[in-house]
């Protein structure tokens, strides 16, 4: 509130009734709630419908990693979480930010439990904030069964059923553990069954949506990039 606009109101106030001033007191209370939840702020001390410029603001330019079509890929977030390299963020032209996806990568060791961990860690944290799970498979990611060489896959998602002042309406946390070694090259390939040098690799993949995406996505496949 500006001086000026101070000063009206305790001009005002000398004559109003002590039941105006309860009137005027509550109208302001609930101006300044409406406000505040408009501006709450969401994961990763990002908004809903933020564009690239306020995005940039708060974000060194020299953070970006990539960029892909509405897709803008950073390496930190204006209040990051230690697990996580990756914060890939989506742009509609018309509705600002409309998704984030962040990731963890490079978890590696030889039975997958860090992997499974760290996943374990992240579901109870968002079960705690957001309730129980609409599909849950609780991060297991079982190495051992009849299938020693193929890919893990665990999926979790949460649905909000009302509106929200973060304006959040769906998150997705998925997991991946992958049988890989080391080729000649240093980089990682998927590793044969009978590899005595085989270690899981793992990925863990958190997804949120907001309440304008299905809008979004609509309009991609009106017309695609």
């Amino acid at each position: 509130m500006s001086g000026f606009e101070s000063r009206l109101m305790s001009q005002n106030e000398m004559s109003m009734k002590p039941r105006e001033k309860s009137r005027l007191l509550i109208w302001a209370v609930l101006v300044l709630a409406s406000y505040s939840l408009a501006q709450e702020t969401g994961p990763f001390g990002l908004r809903a419908g933020m564009t690239r410029r306020q995005v940039q603001e708060i974000v060194p330019a020299n953070r970006m990693l990539s960029s892909k079509g509405d897709d803008f890929t950073y390496s930190t977030a204006p209040q990051p979480y230690p697990l996580f390299e990756e914060y890939i963020l989506t742009f509609s032209p018309r509705y600002g930010l409309v998704q984030i996806q962040v990731t963890a990568n490079s978890l590696d060791d030889e039975s997958g439990s860090l992997t499974r961990s760290r996943c374990k860690e992240i579901h109870s944290a968002l079960s705690k904030k957001y309730g129980i799970p609409d599909k849950s498979q609780q991060c297991e990611l079982k190495t051992e069964n009849e299938k020693p060489c193929a890919l893990r896959t665990e999926f979790s998602m949460w649905l909000m059923g009302s509106p929200r002042a973060d304006q959040i309406g769906k998150i997705s946390l998925t997991a991946f553990l992958m049988p890989s070694v080391k080729n000649q090259r240093g980089e990682d390939v998927v590793a044969g069954c009978n590899d005595p040098h085989k270690l899981w690799r793992g990925t863990i993949l958190l997804a949120y949506e907001f309440a304008d995406y299905p809008k979004y996505e609509e309009e991609v496949k009106k017309h695609p990039l």
